[in-house]
């Protein structure tokens, strides 16, 4: 019957060495190298053989030294003054107590981090306290003092008050037309023989005319009327507001027609 073993995943190897001194019901201080050192290779091994991997090089790396430590262990020792010095040097640098001292350290950091992650875990699930909720309790059933007439003319009334939320006024902009626009043109041109800026000509329509619309109606005109040699357009400087100035009766023909209609040529 084969035996089959469970291997748990460790951190590292010095995880795997907590595991196998608990296991084992070692003294952490106390530790016994020859039997810790058989239960890691036994423990690579398997890992080797289970999961068909190379053991890492830190797992490696401390079955050199659990071995280093077992065979000097294992050495038989001389009395002799020359090597009780080097004993004592050894002693002084002692791998198996800077094992012990990481091991200790290790185990501290780790219980550290179960209790982090415990308070993690319950700091995950947040449930609110039950509200009380005595205050909102149903009230019971009020008297209905009210006809049946009462109530058709309060449904009435705010049926009407619907509809008249949902009515929506649109107000719709006369646009200018290019005739109006000339006509307009014509009548501030009247009578005056000064400049007059094309911005201001904008600017004198009715509030509630787009003034984009304006401008392009009376731009158009303003190209009727220069067409007709009616007016001319000047400028002080180059991109300075275009100026409108009205020619001469001599220029635009004999017979001027009145404001609002077009430039008649003289009869032959």
């Amino acid at each position: 019957m084969a035996y089959t073993v469970k291997l748990d995943a460790f951190e590292g190897p010095l995880d795997l060495l907590l595991h196998l001194i608990r296991r084992a019901e070692m003294d952490i201080t106390n530790i016994e190298i020859a039997r810790i050192t058989d239960d890691y290779l036994a423990y690579l091994a398997e890992m080797q053989e289970e999961k068909k991997l190379e053991p890492a090089s830190e797992f490696l790396v401390m079955a050199a030294t659990l071995l280093a430590l077992k065979s000097r262990a294992l050495l038989p020792r001389k009395e002799d003054p020359a090597e009780e010095t080097l004993r004592l040097w050894e002693e002084a640098l002692d791998p198996r107590a800077e094992l012990i001292r990481r091991l200790i350290e290790y185990r501290r950091f780790k219980a550290a981090a179960e209790r982090l992650r415990e308070r993690e875990n319950a700091g995950a699930l947040y449930t609110r306290p039950p509200a009380d909720l005595a205050p909102y309790d149903r009230p019971g059933e009020l008297p209905l003092d009210v006809s049946i007439l009462a109530l058709v003319i309060a449904y009435q009334t705010a049926i009407r008050r619907r509809e008249a939320a949902a009515t929506v006024a649109v107000v719709v902009r006369e646009r200018l037309t290019v005739e109006a626009a000339r006509e307009a043109v014509v009548r501030a041109l009247a009578g005056r023989t000064e400049p007059v800026s094309f911005w201001e000509l904008v600017r004198s329509g009715p509030v509630d005319e787009d003034p984009r619309d304006r401008a392009i109606a009376l731009f158009l005109a303003v190209l009727e009327l220069v067409r007709e040699q009616r007016l001319r357009v000047l400028q002080e400087r180059p991109f300075a507001p275009p100026l409108l100035v009205p020619e001469p009766p001599s220029r635009n023909g004999a017979g001027a027609s009145a404001p609002g209609g077009r430039a008649s040529s003289a009869d032959g």
